[in-house]
């Protein structure tokens, strides 16, 4: 009996235990720096300098 659900249920499992699933990502890529992500995902979208941000996050070590 098909349903209005049949067609969101999961295929079978097709891997191994064990066996990491293909992302998609490059495996050998290196990681990216978290610095790096504030910078394009934070600070570049929002016209925020680094200053600005540890003033709003009362980081008092890198305030000058």
């Amino acid at each position: 009996m098909v349903g209005p659900l049949d067609e969101y249920i999961m295929p079978k499992r097709t891997r191994q235990p064990g066996e990491i699933p293909d992302t998609g990502l490059p495996k050998n890529a290196p990681a990216p720096h978290p610095g790096e992500l504030l910078l394009e995902e934070l600070f570049e979208p929002s016209d925020m300098i680094q200053a600005e941000a540890a003033r709003r996050m009362y980081l008092p070590g890198w305030v000058a």
